[in-house]
């Protein structure tokens, strides 16, 4: 067997050989272990894109409004409380969604939590041509109603759904969508 020199006891140039050599081999073991096991994330991606093609428009508008509103507020509730799609008689949907939303002792914190998950969720209805000519959210705190939005399609086309997303949420929605419910510490 060999002797390995210490890094102490090695010269200039094995010392420069040594750096540059060595992430050159991690390199070529990487590039090699992805061509021969594949990139299992490119993979991934393209069996959801094929999932989510064979989903029927109204599983495809679900799926938008899960992704909108995934997780859990402050008391443990899924935000997604309930959704409904159902096809208009024109050939698009009206949906009507249920959140839990974050309460807050402070009312304008509280407002501005709904308010931005309920952007979130006509962001997701709208961006991607969905053909949602109306959808609905309404928020609740526990089992208490305390708002609800109404945006129409001809409303929704009016938006740059492209631009920064907080101003999305914190001024262009809320300025176009009609507020058709709100308790008395949200008017």
């Amino acid at each position: 067997m060999a002797n390995q020199k210490e890094w102490k006891d090695m010269s200039t140039g094995e010392k420069i050989g040594t750096v540059l050599v060595l992430p050159i081999i991690i390199a070529l073991l990487t590039w090699g272990g992805l061509a021969i096991f594949g990139n299992k994330d490119s993979s991934d991606s393209s069996e959801q894109t094929q999932a989510t093609q064979n989903l029927s428009d109204e599983d495809k508008i679900k799926q938008a409004i899960g992704s909108a509103l995934a997780g859990k507020n402050y008391a443990g509730e899924d935000y997604l409380r309930k959704a409904d799609v159902t096809k208009t008689t024109s050939g698009g949907y009206s949906v009507s969604v249920e959140l839990s939303a974050d309460d807050n002792v402070k009312d304008n914190l509280a407002k501005n939590g709904i308010e931005t998950k309920m952007a979130d969720t006509y962001i997701e209805l709208y961006q991607n041509n969905l053909n949602v000519e109306i959808a609905s959210i309404a928020a609740y705190f526990q089992n208490n109603f305390v708002y609800k939005t109404i945006l129409k399609q001809d409303q929704a086309k009016s938006i740059d759904f492209n631009s920064d997303k907080a101003m999305l949420e914190l001024s262009t929605l809320p300025s176009t969508w009609t507020v058709s419910y709100a308790i008395a510490r949200f008017q």
